[in-house]
């Protein structure tokens, strides 16, 4: 299938499940787990759908930062987005006494960052942080958010194109350099999870089949070799990733006849997978709940 092509189905697909979501339809479609949001600094997403209420922008609405409402008090308080039209793959993470979201536009053609404070309500509006390229070679799916020591990163995938980016943000909302391209030729990238180690993130991203594991420094530029988990098997999303102190924990799930099931990866501080995978449930560091586009 020509690149072209491909970019055109992603950007089919957003909107037809933005149209499944008008009508308040759940689809639970293995494969198709697009919207995640991350949860707590050093944590990763969770799927959501889409927020409502976000304040108008004339001249491109999606810049409007989801709004929704702030649940639990305290070190148990999360930012819980509402659906609406304008916004889709959103991902939270804790930031300051905030949280910082990333989503797209709904049509894989655009993502963006945002705050929003500690009571919810959005603060100014979002950066867009890449825009798919004209020549329909590219489609944005997928992205995480994360706060680190300066700030926070965002990451995303680029199933058309086999492309996973990777840009930095400010506590103050502003880009902090360039996107830049960790990988470039991986099969179908459809979303992606980042955790913050305190010196470097963990970077994992659901494949068509198969799980991408990485290393970055600070920059976003990749530390070592990547390492590849569950070759040949039909990952239907990435359930969590953590950091110990001493090494990743990933965990996935895969379809299988009769329903799914979920595998547990270890990789070692260097990037190396650490025994085999073992199957166990995703740890409750973060909240995973389905939503649609």
């Amino acid at each position: 299938m020509e690149r072209h092509t491909r970019a055109t189905v992603w950007a089919l697909t957003a909107s037809l499940l933005a149209g499944s979501a008008a009508l308040g339809q759940n689809l639970d479609r293995p494969g198709w787990e697009l919207l995640q949001r991350t949860v707590g600094t050093g944590a990763q997403g969770a799927l959501v759908g889409r927020p409502s209420g976000a304040a108008a922008v004339t001249d491109d609405p999606s810049r409007a930062v989801p709004s929704g409402r702030v649940v639990g008090t305290g070190p148990d308080a999360r930012f819980e987005p509402a659906p609406d039209a304008q916004h889709g793959d959103i991902s939270v993470a804790r930031m300051g006494n905030g949280w910082a979201l990333a989503w797209t536009d709904g049509h894989a053609g655009a993502v963006y960052f945002g705050r929003v404070s500690a009571t919810g309500a959005p603060v100014g509006v979002g950066l867009r942080l890449r825009a798919a390229v004209e020549d329909g070679e590219e489609a944005i799916t997928g992205p995480s958010v994360i706060a680190s020591a300066d700030g926070g990163a965002v990451a995303w995938a680029d199933p058309a194109g086999g492309r996973v980016w990777f840009r930095r943000v400010g506590a103050d909302g502003a880009a902090r350099g360039p996107a830049v391209l960790v990988h470039d030729g991986l099969e179908s990238p459809r979303a992606v999870r980042l955790v913050w180690t305190g010196r470097e993130y963990g970077l994992a991203v659901s494949l068509w089949q198969g799980v991408y594991f990485t290393r970055l420094g600070g920059d976003g530029q990749r530390l070592g070799d990547a390492t590849m988990v569950a070759e040949g098997s039909t990952v239907r999303r990435i359930e969590a990733i953590h950091w110990d102190g001493r090494g990743y924990q990933l965990s996935w799930s895969e379809d299988q006849v009769g329903g799914s099931r979920i595998l547990r990866q270890r990789v070692d501080a260097v990037g190396r997978r650490d025994g085999a995978a073992v199957l166990g449930l995703a740890r409750p560091a973060s909240q995973h709940w389905r939503g649609v586009l």
